[in-house]
Order: C-alpha cells, then sequence, then structure tokens
C-alpha cells in the first residue's frame, strides 16, 4: 500500500485514520486467524497429559524388562549354584574314594610284605 504524504499542518482525524487502517485486520481478526491456525495443535495441557502417559508406559516397559532381566539372571544363577553344589558333593565322594584306597592299598602293601616273608623263609 502506497503512503500518503499528508500535509503537516492538516491535523489527522479519525475519518482518515480509519479510512487508512480498513485494509489491515483487527485484532478480533487477527486473532481468529490466530485460533483457526492453531486448533490442530495440541495444548501445555494436553502435551502435560500426553507426556505423563508416555512417562508411565515407559516406566512400565522398563520395570517389565527389569523384572524379565532379573528372573533370568536368578534362574542362571539358581544353575551355576546347584552345579556347584554337585561339585562339592562329588567331590568329597572322591575325596573318601581316593582314601579308601590308600587305605586298601597300605593293607595290600602289608600284607604282600607278609607273603613276600613267608616265602623268603620258604625258600
Amino acid at each position: 500500500m502506497k503512503q500518503k504524504i499528508i500535509d503537516d499542518a492538516t491535523p489527522v482525524t479519525k475519518g482518515i485514520l480509519r479510512g487508512e487502517l480498513q485494509n489491515y485486520p483487527t485484532k478480533k481478526e487477527l486473532r481468529q486467524i490466530l485460533d483457526d491456525k492453531l486448533q490442530n495443535y495440541s495444548t501445555k495441557v494436553e502435551m502435560g497429559i500426553a507426556f505423563e502417559n508416555l512417562r508411565g508406559a515407559v516406566r512400565g516397559d522398563v520395570e517389565q524388562l527389569l523384572t524379565q532381566f532379573r528372573s533370568e539372571m536368578f534362574s542362571r544363577f539358581d544353575q551355576v549354584v546347584g552345579e556347584l553344589a554337585q561339585g562339592r558333593e562329588d567331590k568329597l565322594f572322591i575325596d573318601h574314594d581316593i582314601r579308601q584306597l590308600k587305605k586298601t592299598d597300605e593293607d595290600q602293601g602289608k600284607r604282600l610284605k607278609k607273603v613276600e616273608k613267608r616265602v623268603a623263609s620258604l625258600n
């Protein structure tokens, strides 16, 4: 819009201003345009509610994953502890068997010496 040059001596009246400003939107019209444009966007309250819902969903998912992970870890630990307990039990039996074999070996050695002495005395 071209600017009209008004003589400085002429006072500006409401009529002149209204005529000049009639091509510009009013505050009410601007607010209506803005409301129409912003109608598709969420409000601050709606965004807060959506954020809280998302936070709750994420927290639930994380808790579920942690529970599952902890359960799997305890299952694996139970297996390892079971294997360790079985190994200790096996070691006890093996140690007992070794002691029995050593005792038997010593007894056999004593018997063998007695037999060798008798055989030597017979010759």
